[in-house]
């Protein structure tokens, strides 16, 4: 057994020894005011410095200091219990975090990043595998990939697709004769007029899509005179608002509009 040393009355950072309790242990006195028995091997090494009371006031005053402050993808916030930070991520997302793995760089996501590190290794290591996007697909392609993911969807969300399939056919069938619907060469001769543009913002999209200028729901028919070419976003946000409304709410130009669906309805009236 070692030598017995006294280290009453000794200071070890923020904890004075008051007196041995037997073994290894001691009592000790904080700063702060708290009485705790340590090891006196640990607090004479260094490994024990306070009662933890240093380490939640460092916690406390870091968090309070890096509101606003940017760690990699990662935007910090407000200070909450436990020496840690609710932060923002680039990506929309929410997290909580320790203070310490901010300020070491050990977090720089809310695990995003590492989720694009990987896809883009993946990519790299099988360029082959790599799954496309439904939009890049045409034709067979597209029609391939959303037979399968048709076939491995649940039943509910199988039954959501026949409804919502069903009522648009009807409602077409309602608006419209089969020998009077849009036809795969008229609507090729409206996209080369709009020259593969949007009708509503003027931007030429990878994916272009069918409009309907008076819904579907609203009693429009299916036919090369109530369809314009539109890129997602304009089909999204006029969705089934009355024409005059999406018009204003797009920003588009109604006498250039107009002047287009009349210079439209004149050119393949002639053809």
């Amino acid at each position: 057994m070692g030598k017995f040393i006294d280290m009453t009355r000794q200071r070890y950072g923020r904890l004075t020894m008051l007196r041995h309790e037997g073994g290894r242990t001691w009592l000790c006195r904080c700063d702060c005011g708290v009485e705790k028995s340590f090891d006196g091997h640990s607090v004479r090494y260094g490994r024990s410095t306070s009662c933890g009371c240093f380490n939640a006031a460092r916690a406390h005053a870091a968090a309070e200091n890096l509101s606003g402050q940017r760690f990699g993808r990662l935007v910090a916030g407000k200070r909450v219990v436990g020496g840690k930070c609710q932060c923002i991520c680039d990506c929309g997302g929410a997290c909580t975090v320790m203070v310490m793995s901010l300020k070491k760089g050990d977090t720089t996501s809310c695990g995003c990043a590492h989720k694009d590190m990987m896809r883009a290794r993946n990519a790299a290591l099988n360029p082959k595998r790599r799954k496309p996007e439904l939009g890049d697909l045409q034709g067979k392609d597209r029609l391939r990939v959303c037979a399968r993911l048709y076939y491995h969807a649940s039943e509910k969300c199988r039954s959501k697709c026949k409804v919502a399939v069903a009522a648009r056919s009807s409602r077409i069938s309602a608006t419209t004769k089969n020998e009077e619907r849009l036809t795969v060469k008229q609507w090729e001769a409206i996209v080369t007029h709009f020259d593969s543009c949007c009708a509503y913002c003027g931007n030429r999209p990878k994916k272009i899509t069918i409009d309907h200028v008076t819904p579907i729901c609203r009693g429009g028919a299916h036919v090369w005179q109530n369809v314009v070419p539109a890129c997602w976003g304009c089909n999204a946000k006029k969705h089934i608002k009355p024409l005059g409304v999406a018009l204003d709410l797009l920003g588009t130009n109604r006498e250039q509009f107009w002047s287009k669906l009349q210079a439209m309805e004149e050119r393949l009236s002639a053809a």
